[in-house]
């Protein structure tokens, strides 16, 4: 019998930092920065494929090199939603077009996960723990610097876990691509 402990807890997290996306949006046009919602493709053949909604913002100091933060939620496989919370470290690379900017993106982070599975009389508990994104990928925008844009990311991606204390980690990865603000 599988039994599930705070079910809904990524579902209230997602929708929570959907709701205060817009926010940050608001202040990163203000003082120069990026922001982001895409759709997210995770491929690990031992850990399942994973499908889910990618978005976040940051602030860029110079033209080379932005802080932000933002999160990756895989709600769409029943019985089995996590989620990662990360900060992001991104050196922007210079570009021939003037448009386009190319990107390194280092995201380390936290999964969001707590799952009890009750085998006869023994109880196993998964829990969460470190995440590391590191991509590569571009954003490319209109001539008009303050339209919509598209942006789109590929790289590798950790996922551990800690289930009656041993860590399972799962690399694989990750592929994403969508709205750039």
């Amino acid at each position: 019998m599988l039994h599930l402990k705070k079910k809904n807890s990524v579902m209230k997290y997602f929708l929570l930092i959907v709701f205060l996306l817009p926010l940050s949006m608001n202040g990163q046009k203000k003082t120069g920065g990026y922001a982001y919602l895409q759709p997210a493709f995770y491929i690990n053949q031992k850990f399942n494929n994973r499908f889910g909604i990618n978005a976040g913002a940051g602030f860029t100091p110079t033209k080379y090199i932005g802080f932000g933060g933002g999160f990756t939620a895989y709600v769409f496989k029943e019985n089995s939603q996590l989620a990662t919370l990360y900060v992001d470290f991104r050196p922007f690379l210079s570009s021939l077009e003037k448009n386009v900017a190319y990107f390194m993106s280092v995201q380390p982070g936290y999964v969001i996960y707590n799952k009890s599975l009750r085998i006869s009389n023994i109880t196993y508990t998964s829990k969460g723990r470190a995440a590391v994104d590191i991509l590569l990928g571009m954003i490319g925008r209109p001539a008009d610097a303050k339209s919509l844009g598209m942006t789109i990311s590929f790289g590798y991606s950790l996922l551990s876990f800690e289930t009656n204390n041993q860590t399972q980690t799962y690399h694989g990865f990750k592929f994403q691509g969508g709205i750039a603000f």
